[in-house]
């Protein structure tokens, strides 16, 4: 492999990225290895989303694993990472990492659980949050759009969306305390009418309730706001809205 000129002869890992979880990750990882890394801003720690990657090989014992991408992920609200290697050598650096884990009590869980942690941190999915009209805005990501570049892939689209003003926000629902909890796929009604739906809905272990999330119209967007929710039996309750992340909203579980 071969990047910039660099090539892994000189490394035993190359760290793209010199955001917070790049910085840490190469400064923990030069500890034992030969570390280098790539950030195109003028300093480290630029970046806070996050974004980092490495390419490397390592010996594990039961087997080889000939390339390995460490990124570092925040989907599930937690201090994570996402190890990638071929399908092959899977089943090696899985026993591998148990066996690491398992003085510290290490386990593995499933799908359902990262869902229900995505929702707990107000994290969308892709598809299930989202629809083919849904905008940043609507998602409350104008943050992401650059207001520098002169162009970039779905600028012209995103500027044709926007003149058509906003109608929808995703906001999270407060459910405690209703007999009956609105499913996913119920309607969101304004003044009798259909103006959004749930898109998520799911019981939160970490908070012992239900939690949801659903597009209502922008102007009953604001945490606090009561929207009236039709639930599958054909009753309409009365539900607040709230911020979107249930759970540390101030991010401080996935600082390093």
């Amino acid at each position: 492999m071969r990047m910039t000129g660099i090539s892994t002869d000189q490394a035993d890992v190359i760290v793209i990225g010199g955001g917070i979880a790049g910085a840490g990750a190469a400064y923990e990882l030069g500890k034992t290895l030969r570390v280098i890394l790539l950030e195109k801003e003028r300093q480290c720690g630029y970046h806070t989303t996050g974004r980092s990657a490495a390419s490397f090989t390592e010996n594990y014992g039961t087997g080889v694993i000939r390339r390995l991408v460490l990124a570092s992920r925040g989907f599930m609200g937690e201090l994570s990472y996402e190890l990638h290697c071929p399908a092959s050598l899977a089943p090696a650096l899985w026993d591998a990492l148990i066996a690491a884990g398992a003085g510290s009590g290490l386990r593995p869980y499933g799908l359902e659980a990262s869902r229900i942690l995505r929702l707990e941190k107000g994290h969308i999915i892709i598809g299930q949050d989202t629809d083919a009209l849904t905008s940043p805005a609507e998602l409350g990501f104008g943050w992401a759009i650059s207001r520098k570049k002169p162009f970039f892939i779905g600028k012209r689209s995103i500027e044709m969306r926007a003149r058509l003003g906003e109608t929808r926000r995703l906001v999270g629902l407060d459910l405690r305390g209703q007999s009956e909890v609105p499913g996913e796929s119920c309607l969101i009604l304004r003044d009798g009418m259909p103006a959004g739906h749930v898109t998520s809905s799911a019981f939160s272990p970490t908070l012992g309730r239900q939690i949801a999330l659903a597009y209502v119209h922008a102007d009953d967007a604001a945490p606090g706001s009561v929207v009236q929710v039709k639930c599958r039996s054909g009753r309409v309750v009365a539900v607040p809205v709230a911020h979107h992340a249930f759970f540390d909203p101030d991010n401080s579980r996935q600082d390093i």
